[in-house]
């Protein structure tokens, strides 16, 4: 920090700095050189006596320049000083508000959360799609009639990837919607056969809706589902399951489009 910052810049300051600070220098020498000489010898010795002219520049740092200096140097500490504080409490006083509008923001998702655990919402889409599948087995099972036997196939790879809770979903609901029995997906482990099943022709991504080309319902339910679910139909059916209506043959990483 310079003396330098401290000048003013005003018409005072101006004239404390530039103008009254020389003539004070210039009198102070001229009083201690007629003091120490007189008139006459202070002319003799105007050139010879340069030392007084520097005890007087002395004398008028230490009374005028350095009062200025300790007083401008304590002020401006002072000052610098209040607004950090000012600032620090802002920033304070900013962090604590957004800590407040975070913890009652988390507090709201923590119920929210914890009151979706144990609830379905009509707004949700989740709701949505338990719908779909119910209804959509319902309206089959009026289409194909009361008395029918009915079953209803599902598979899928052993790595399904991102599938597992649709087809847990449609698994869940299907047997209570159709009163249709409903079997699978089946563990390759217990029977080799069923991973070769669950992956020919098997597509990434998308469910496949297998029934015979003249079923009963079939295109109702492809019609009512393909909003939903990355979705084909084919009319290739397991050849020793004649009671299987439908076929609903998962590929991996099937998931809800809305």
């Amino acid at each position: 920090m310079s003396f330098a910052n401290f000048k003013s810049t005003n018409l005072s300051g101006f004239i404390s700095n530039d103008i009254v600070q020389p003539i004070l220098l210039l009198f102070f020498f001229v009083v201690l050189l007629h003091e120490s000489h007189g008139d006459e010898a202070a002319k003799i010795h105007w050139g010879k006596e340069g030392i007084i002219g520097l005890k007087a520049m002395s004398l008028l740092i230490v009374l005028y320049y350095f009062p200025i200096f300790l007083w401008k140097g304590v002020r401006e500490v002072y000052i610098s000083h209040e607004q950090l504080v000012v600032a620090n409490a802002d920033s304070r006083n900013a962090c604590q508000q957004k800590t407040r509008e975070l913890d009652a923001r988390n507090q709201k998702l923590s119920t929210d959360l914890e009151d979706r655990k144990r609830n379905i919402h009509p707004e949700d889409p989740a709701y949505e799609h338990i719908k779909v599948i119910f209804l959509t087995l319902v309206t089959f099972r009026r289409a194909i009639g009361d008395k029918t036997p009915c079953e209803i196939e599902i598979t899928a790879p052993t790595d399904s990837g991102t599938s597992g809770p649709i087809i847990r979903q449609f698994a869940d609901i299907a047997t209570l919607a159709s009163n249709c029995a409903v079997f699978g997906p089946m563990d390759a482990r217990m029977d080799p056969t069923v991973e070769q099943e669950a992956v020919t022709g098997m597509e990434h991504g998308s469910l496949i809706i297998h029934t015979t080309n003249d079923q009963s319902g079939s295109l109702s339910v492809y019609d009512s589902l393909a909003p939903y679910v990355p979705l084909k139909r084919k009319f290739s059916m397991p050849k020793d399951k004649p009671k299987v209506l439908i076929w609903l043959q998962f590929g991996k990483d099937v998931q809800w489009i809305r």
